[in-house]
C-alpha cells in the first residue's frame, strides 16, 4: 500500500504514472526510505529531480 500511495502522490503532483512508478521503485530500494510515506515521497521527489 505504501508504494501505491507514493505513486498516487506523484501522479497527483503532475508526474506521469510511468515516471512515478520508476522513481518510487528506485527510491524504495533504500530500506530507510520505506519507513513512512513521507520519507518515501521525499526520496521519490529526489529521484525525479536527479
Amino acid at each position: 500500500a505504501l508504494l501505491v500511495d507514493a505513486i498516487s502522490a506523484m501522479v497527483n503532483l503532475g508526474f506521469s504514472r510511468f515516471e512515478a512508478q520508476k522513481a518510487v521503485s528506485q527510491a524504495s530500494s533504500e530500506p530507510t526510505n520505506t519507513e513512512t510515506l513521507d520519507k518515501l515521497v521525499a526520496a521519490t521527489l529526489k529521484e525525479l529531480a536527479s
